[in-house]
């Protein structure tokens, strides 16, 4: 069962472009229904930031690219802080869905094929796995997707996955959404 995880993944994400959410999750798409996303907000505050929250967590687990556009929409409807807030939170939840992906059911699979790729990795979560994830996180040279991904193969415990996770997307995560709640 945990062998067809990854290949579920991967569906939803073929799904879901396929369907043209990639339309939906872009600058066009959100200026186009802006006042019906302000509207919805405005009538069921609690409903809608858990809605952002549940397709923000779901769009990284399945590495669905757009997230930056994302936060700052959820900046222009919810604030700044709330917005970054709730994206730190559902991103975070996002990230640890696909961490334990990959570290149950991809890391086998992945190990044989990336080889060098991920073997360059390995040397920097051997010596302390927080402080080298959390330097990922602040300084994005990998696209998120990849830094979610291969501390699972390496068998980087959950907690310091989690902790860095957490706050190393605070301070980008908090930019983004204050641009959108100045827009």
């Amino acid at each position: 069962m945990r062998n067809l995880l990854p290949l579920g993944l991967v569906g939803l994400l073929l799904i879901a472009w396929s369907a043209g959410l990639a339309e939906h999750v872009s600058l066009a798409g959100f200026i186009r229904h802006r006042e019906e996303l302000a509207g919805l907000v405005a009538a069921n505050f609690p409903l809608a930031l858990a809605a952002y929250m549940l397709l923000y967590a779901a769009l990284v687990t399945i590495s669905f690219p757009g997230a930056s556009l994302l936060t700052v929409a959820g900046g222009f409807l919810f604030g700044g802080l709330i917005a970054g807030t709730a994206t730190v939170l559902a991103a975070s939840i996002g990230a640890i869905l696909v961490f334990l992906a990959a570290r149950t059911s991809l890391a086998d699979l992945f190990n044989r094929r990336a080889g060098g790729f991920v073997a360059r990795f390995a040397e920097g979560f051997r010596g302390d796995a927080f402080a080298y994830l959390l330097s990922l996180r602040l300084t994005p040279v990998f696209p998120f997707w990849v830094v979610n991904i291969v501390p699972g193969l390496l068998n980087v415990r959950l907690a310091p996955y989690a902790a860095a996770t957490l706050i190393g997307i605070v301070p980008g995560t908090l930019a983004y959404a204050f641009v959108g709640a100045g827009l």
